[in-house]
């Protein structure tokens, strides 16, 4: 097979893509990502392009993708009509079904459908799901597996049948049974990227992979393209450089009130009566020193203009202005300067704080949008709408009694007729509000699936260009866009509608006034009646305010319905009794013992167990391997010991303490965890390595650069691009390099536990560098416990004890030594498939 080879040619006849003279620099930084590559890659062939960590492999492909700048030589297609496919190292799932996930924009066949499901071995998989295809991955494929996330995203590029196809280390998340099923049914002979005429580009961590040996040994002229330190050779060993840089089950349910007095109690509660009470009564004085100039004017003009009281006058009346200024102040920084600021934030606090103490079971569950909305949308409401809405409504409804007031007193029969004009205000109040406040809870839940369409673009623009999605990602925001805009259309409409209807009706009212001053002359003066005409004047304007700012109250209180029913209904991972559990010892684990006995593990119905009958003993200071298939439960047995799951039977202890009999927050912080997506926090390097401020000293610093040092990211990488107060985000690890920052950070937390527990902390780290790694595992965590999930089963020959699982259960475990030797042995028979 002369499929896997590269050229250093500036030009072939038959190439699908050229290189000429490529280099690749990031803005910023010094050395280039990828130095004069001259390469051409073959129409119809498998190349390889391998190197170590953060040798420039990802952008390599980045390139040919256009998504980094070239600074010098040209990238070019030779092949006219040609179609690209992207699956990157990080899969990116949207928040709708397997199916939906793997068809991309392209239309259901299913014959093909079923070829591709086989080929990237997600038939067992799919027959598991509770919904099988049709099942919703969650926001960014929360509730699949790294390797079943991987393996839909590969599907994906597989389906859409580009003629050409490139892979960033799509393997790695794979166990090496399934990675060897994936590989052979893909790039092996007769699978489905051999069967056509399309062009595939495989960048990987190493040459070294099994399924590579294997195809290279049956075609002995075959080669692979090397990436060294940025630059293409037969072979060598490289230095690295610096890479480029729903609910998901159902609808979510909005609460649709018609009118809910425990809201007003809810936001009131926000504010709290140390505050409430004092603004009532600032506006009140507000009101009342407002109205009184005109009411004082009335008086002087009735009682004569005599010299002798003029100044008296004078001086009563800048009274009631100058206390009308200094009332209007005080009301409005009490309001906003403190009442917002304390009530938004007492209510961001409480939202806040339900989604982190949310279990797990929750974010595979709601979509990922509707939390966005809560934090984005509802809080801007409550920030800003809510307040204005609560302060005009007190304000207009205090000069709406005053102004009355004043109607009243210049025809005293109209003062009868006062109730009757409450009871057509207040029923077309609320004969408006049942439709505003419907409308307004429509435009509020139209933004959601807008949000989670926006993130969802901005996490895979790569992979949306890759394919050529642009003209579909861009419709389907407009029409969500245009959807979310119809409720506030209509919104805006019968709000007009209301303005007409209060216009018509003060229309009325003043007709009624003018009526009983003519025809009932002896029960008003001139001056009174006048002042009612200029009040008359203004009540139209108080009265559209007023049942305005009202609506605008009610239907933004649905941002505070949505928050309180959010709070109230998200499940909290704690029992109500955990704050009443004790805490754990002083010191605790400090020997690291750990023993499983009959655990069940659930993440959302009981009788969807993903750990089943599931009993361990683990020795103080043993090093655990934990391997198997993918979605065989690995990850899951890490979550249950971090009461990351549900255990509705069975109990885990460490150290001979029941986790259940201690709330989980005083547990995890003693347990030293390293997902296998790294955890990465705005900030400087220093932030993200030591994220609490243990190590923020002088001294400190030398720790921080000895565990960079130690995962080998200090010299080559970290130090000459800033050092500890780089800015994390502009260095642009790979993500292979983001795990050995994640390494490094463990090793400074290896002090507060004697537990470690790696999720495939070092899958996207080429063998050399794992080798290394292991090393460091070995000896910086000689004393502590550690239960490393695995695929690369070389990692973890060495360990005290391996536990082979499949589907929730363990199916072997003891020596790696005497496993691997065992005829029948399901490690071995793991073995045989990675060798």
């Amino acid at each position: 097979m002369d499929d896997f080879r590269a050229k250093s040619s500036t030009k072939n006849s038959n190439a699908c893509v050229n290189f000429e003279a490529v280099s690749v620099t990031v803005e910023g930084k010094a050395e280039p990502i990828l130095r004069d590559i001259t390469l051409s890659l073959e129409r119809s062939s498998c190349t390889l392009i391998v190197g170590p960590v953060g040798c420039g492999k990802s952008t390599f492909l980045k390139a040919i993708l256009g998504e980094v700048p070239v600074t010098s030589g040209h990238v070019h297609f030779d092949q006219s009509g040609y179609s690209v496919a992207f699956c990157d190292q990080s899969p990116w799932l949207r928040n709708i079904s397997v199916k939906a996930n793997i068809l991309g924009r392209d239309q259901f066949d299913q014959r093909w459908f079923e070829s591709v499901t086989r080929a990237c071995a997600l038939e067992e998989d799919i027959s598991r799901f509770p919904n099988g295809e049709d099942s919703l991955v969650g926001s960014g494929g929360i509730t699949l597996s790294g390797g079943q996330k991987q393996r839909v995203a590969l599907a994906r590029a597989l389906y859409a049948r580009k003629s050409i196809v490139l892979l960033d280390d799509v393997f790695s998340a794979l166990d090496a049974a399934t990675s060897r099923t994936v590989f052979e049914r893909t790039l092996g002979p007769g699978g489905l990227l051999r069967q056509g005429d399309t062009t595939v580009i495989l960048a990987t961590h190493s040459a070294n992979n099994s399924l590579i040996k294997d195809l290279q040994l049956s075609q002995l002229t075959t080669t692979s393209t090397t990436v060294e330190n940025g630059e293409v050779t037969d072979s060598g060993e490289s230095k690295p450089s610096s890479p480029s840089a729903s609910k998901t089950a159902e609808e979510e349910a909005s609460p649709r009130q018609t009118g809910d007095v425990s809201l007003y109690k809810y936001y009131l509660a926000s504010i709290g009566p140390g505050l409430t009470i004092p603004f009532i009564l600032l506006a009140t004085l507000y009101i009342g020193f407002g109205t009184m100039p005109a009411v004082w004017l009335r008086i002087w003009t009735e009682r004569g203009t005599d010299a002798s009281d003029r100044g008296v006058y004078f001086g009563v009346y800048w009274v009631w202005c100058i206390g009308t200024i200094i009332f209007s102040g005080l009301v409005v920084w009490l309001f906003f300067v403190v009442i917002i600021a304390h009530s938004a934030s007492r209510l961001h606090w409480e939202l806040l704080d339900s989604v982190l103490k949310a279990p797990l079971l929750f974010f595979t569950t709601v979509d990922s949008g509707v939390t966005l909305n809560r934090f984005s949308q509802d809080m801007t409401l409550v920030d800003q709408q809510l307040p204005v809405a609560f302060f005009e409504v007190v304000l207009d409804t205090l000069t709406a009694i005053a102004s009355a007031g004043i109607i009243a007193s210049g025809a005293r029969y109209f003062a009868v007729l006062i109730p009757f004009c409450i009871v057509p205000l207040y029923a077309l109040q609320k004969f408006y509000l049942r439709t505003s406040r419907q409308v307004r809870h429509l435009d509020l839940e139209s933004k959601s699936p807008l949000y989670t369409h926006f993130t969802e673009t901005l996490n895979g623009i790569v992979t949306i260009r890759a394919f050529g999605w642009q003209r579909d990602s861009f419709e389907d925001q407009l029409r969500l866009l245009d959807v979310s805009q119809k409720p506030y259309y209509l919104l805006f409409c019968i709000q007009r509608w209301l303005a007409v209807v209060l216009d018509l009706f003060v229309t009325v009212i003043a007709a009624i006034l003018v009526a009983l001053a003519v025809k009932v002359t002896h029960t008003t003066s001139s001056g009174a009646i006048g002042l009612s005409m200029v009040s008359l004047i203004s009540l139209n304007t108080d009265l559209s305010r007023i049942i305005t700012a009202w609506t605008n109250l009610e239907t933004s209180l649905g941002a505070i319905a949505r928050l309180r029913d959010f709070v109230r209904d998200t499940p909290q991972e704690e029992d109500a009794g955990a704050e009443s559990l004790p805490a754990v010892p002083q010191g605790w684990p400090s020997a690291g013992a750990i023993d499983f006995k009959h655990v069940d593990a659930t993440y959302k119905k009981p009788d969807e167990k993903v750990l089943e009958d599931l009993s361990l003993t683990i020795q103080p200071g043993q090093k655990v391997g934990i391997c198997g298939r993918t979605g065989s439960g690995k990850t899951s047995l890490l979550l249950a010991l971090l009461r990351l799951l549900d255990t509705p039977s069975g109990t885990i202890q460490v150290d001979n303490i029941d986790l259940s009999s201690h709330p989980r927050k005083a547990i995890r912080p003693h347990l030293i965890t390293l997902p296998q997506d790294p955890v990465k926090l705005p900030g400087t390097v220093r932030t993200n390595l030591d994220p609490h401020g243990v190590f923020n000293s002088p001294s400190g610093d030398t720790d921080l650069i000895a565990a960079l040092g130690k995962v080998f990211l200090w010299d080559d990488v970290i130090s000459p691009r800033g050092g500890l107060d780089a800015d994390f985000s502009e260095l642009g690890l790979s993500h292979g390099q983001e795990q050995l920052f994640g390494l490094a950070r463990a090793l400074l937390q290896k002090d507060k536990g004697s537990i470690v527990l790696l999720d495939e902390a070092t899958s996207s780290v080429d063998y050399e560098t794992d080798r290394r790694v292991q090393e460091v595992i070995r000896e910086g965590l000689a004393r502590h416990t550690v239960l490393a999930v695995a695929h690369r089963l070389d990692t973890i020959q060495d360990y005290d004890l391996v536990v082979v699982m499949d589907r929730g259960r363990i199916v072997e475990k003891g020596d790696p030594r005497e496993l691997r030797e065992r005829e029948g042995s399901a490690f071995r028979r793991l073995l045989v498939h990675a060798d």
